[in-house]
């Protein structure tokens, strides 16, 4: 099957494939099917058309991508609905153990992010201990931020690895936070983000309020 193809949305020429019996299954070097081509470029008609046809939802590329990661991580809120209807796993791991809802939090996808919430997914942790939460708050995506606390997501998880990450944000005066004590994660994490400044009022409306430890500088 010519995978470039799929990949530009080319949905007669998949058509065109398929009637001549082309294997929809087939890899490239990166392990790449053609509904991971698809997924990943939001073409949902293309994708539909694949899975019609018996593409595996659930193949993973040399790296451990599956179709709804792809779509997810790129934000193709159609494309992921579409894999969620099919019954794509949203617990199946990617890199670093990420679920898609991982992927589209660190990338500021919200409206992904929605759609893929679960009470399966939203608090899992990845091989580091992030959280999507974790992800969404490090990266300053404010509106994901909020989707995941609406949506029930933990503010008190473990301290893990985030204490790492004080020296290069402290560099930045205006920006930086004077962290101390057994602060939830989140907070250490991602309160160092400037945007992630924004969501305090926010939280502290829908009853989560920041630890007292973490006090602003500059």
């Amino acid at each position: 099957m010519n995978q470039p193809s799929l990949g530009r949305g080319h949905y007669r020429v998949a058509r065109l494939l398929i009637d001549l019996e082309s294997d929809v299954n087939i890899q490239n070097g990166l392990l790449q099917t053609a509904l991971h081509i698809a997924a990943e470029t939001g073409h949902t008609s293309t994708s539909r058309l694949l899975l019609k046809h018996g593409a595996n939802i659930e193949a993973a590329t040399a790296e451990g991508y599956t179709a709804l990661h792809l779509a997810s991580r790129s934000g193709h809120l159609a494309t992921t609905k579409l894999l969620m209807d099919e019954r794509a796993s949203v617990l199946a791991r990617g890199p670093l153990n990420r679920t898609a809802l991982h992927l589209a939090a660190e990338n500021g996808h919200s409206e992904v992010v929605e759609g893929l919430i679960s009470t399966e997914s939203i608090n899992v942790s990845d091989s580091e201990g992030f959280t999507a939460l974790h992800l969404a708050a490090r990266g300053g995506h404010v509106k994901a931020v909020e989707v995941l606390l609406r949506h029930g997501a933990h503010t008190d998880m473990p301290r893990l690895k985030c204490q790492s990450l004080l020296p290069s944000a402290q560099q930045s005066r205006n920006n930086s936070l004077t962290v101390s004590g057994p602060s939830p994660a989140v907070w250490i994490c991602h309160g160092l983000c400037h945007s992630f400044i924004l969501c305090l009022p926010t939280l502290h409306g829908s009853g989560h309020s920041p630890p007292r430890d973490v006090v602003r500088e500059g």
